[in-house]
This record gives C-alpha cells, structure tokens and sequence, in this order.
C-alpha cells in the first residue's frame, strides 16, 4: 500500500508549525518542497506557516550576512590584540636594554671630552706590537748609532 493517500488524509490535520517544520526538513536534505503541503491549509494555520516561513527565510538569508560582518569584525579586533600585544612586548625589550645601558655600559663622552682625549693620544702615540722590543731615538742620535 502506497503511503501518498495517507499521507494526503493526514495533511489537513497538520498545523502551520508542523508543516513549516516539514519544509525546512526537506530544505535541509536537499529534497524538493512537495506543493500539497500549502494547499489544504485553514487561514490559522496560513498565518502560522507564513510567520515561521518568514523567520527561516531571515535566518538563511539576513542572519548569514551579520555572521560574516561579526566574523570580519573579530578576526579585525584579533589582529588589533596581537598588534597590541607586539607594541606591549617591544615597549619591555626597549626598557631592558636602556636598564642595560644605564647600568652595564659606561657614561658617553661629549663632544669637548672627545676631543681631549684625541690630543692626549696624538701626543703620545701607541707603537704596534711588532716595534715594542726597539728602543726608539731622537732623530739626531739615530745617526750615531
């Protein structure tokens, strides 16, 4: 026995939400609507079925597009936090390596103190290693020797 004329008997006792709650089923499987289900409706029942028809309609159509925007807004608001984060990171290195320059490294020299030190370098200059072991002369005694 074929279950379509039970199923055609069963159809006027079903309310709005039942048959909405049919479609979206079908929708979900991929299955066509079957047009018998709207046909044998009370104006009650019209009503019911519409208003849920129009809330689905609204969650597959409308709700999608402001999941996406909240979607695009928290991947925005993550990348705002790791940028933050990265500044908050930068910000403790730069203060550890002015502790160590305060604390490890010695005072820098002004311009005025720079140049003193050049002077006393010129006047008394370094030999190399490899002329340490020779005594080093007046230019008129280089000739006595």
């Amino acid at each position: 026995m074929s279950l379509r004329p039970q199923l055609d008997r069963l159809m006027p006792a079903l309310s709005g939400r039942e048959r909405a709650i049919i479609v979206l089923r079908n929708f979900k499987e991929g299955k066509p609507q079957d047009q018998g289900i709207v046909r044998s409706m009370s104006q009650q029942d019209a009503l019911s079925y519409n208003y849920l028809m129009r809330l689905i309609n609204v969650c597959n159509q409308e709700l999608v597009s402001l999941i996406g925007l909240i979607g695009q807004s928290v991947e925005r608001q993550s990348l705002r936090l790791v940028w933050l984060f990265s500044l908050t990171m930068w910000e403790i290195h730069a203060l550890e390596v002015n502790d160590y320059l305060a604390e490890c490294t010695k005072e820098p020299l002004t311009e005025s103190e720079y140049r003193e030190r050049q002077r006393k370098v010129r006047k008394h200059p370094a030999r190399p290693k490899w002329g340490a072991d020779f005594d080093v002369r007046p230019d008129g005694a280089a000739a006595q020797v």
